[in-house]
């Protein structure tokens, strides 16, 4: 999840899980190595959107 919300890496893990808790995705999003599964998968549509 890291890299598709940060692919530059110019942003603090704090930074990005701001960004996370903002979109209200933290409770889907159990670390920043999170895997999206192919074309993202395991979100909704909504979801991905968001990421």
């Amino acid at each position: 999840i890291r890299d598709n919300i940060d692919p530059t890496g110019t942003y603090t893990d704090e930074e990005i899980w701001k960004a996370i808790e903002i979109a209200n995705l933290k409770k889907l999003i159990p670390s920043l190595d999170f895997e999206i599964t192919g074309n993202g998968a395991n979100f909704i549509v909504g979801q991905r959107q968001l990421i």
